[in-house]
């Protein structure tokens, strides 16, 4: 099996992948991807771009004070369509997320749950 595709990432000083390009196999352009990063070093943003450099999707994200996504929000050029997630936690005694509920347009959509096993 030979080359199928190639990916050449570049990173900014904080060691951040703020571009990806993706290639095929003939060397053409796939699609490239930009992200961007807040104060905080967390990412905000995603947007992919197709081979003519038309956005195809963009997602912006939100945290909360505890550095988890309190907002999500997708756009889908294919469809034109928009999707706002909200997230809701719930945290053990050691400050970590126990459980994530996902909101979209007011309805839970998803919960997640973790178990941690704390030792002395």
């Amino acid at each position: 099996i030979g080359l199928t595709s190639k990916t050449v990432n570049k990173y900014d000083e904080n060691n951040n992948c703020i571009e990806s390009v993706r290639y095929n196999a003939d060397g053409s352009l796939h699609a490239k991807t930009l992200f961007k990063y807040g104060i905080s070093g967390k990412r905000t943003e995603r947007a992919v771009y197709d081979s003519a450099g038309n956005l195809t999707s963009k997602i912006e994200y939100q945290y909360n004070e505890e550095g988890y996504w309190s907002e999500v929000n997708t756009y889908n050029s294919a469809d034109n369509s928009n999707k706002k997630a909200v997230y809701e936690y719930k945290y053990d005694v050691k400050g970590n997320w126990i459980e994530q509920i996902e909101y979209v347009n007011d309805v839970a959509v998803k919960i997640t749950e973790r178990q941690f096993e704390y030792f002395e």
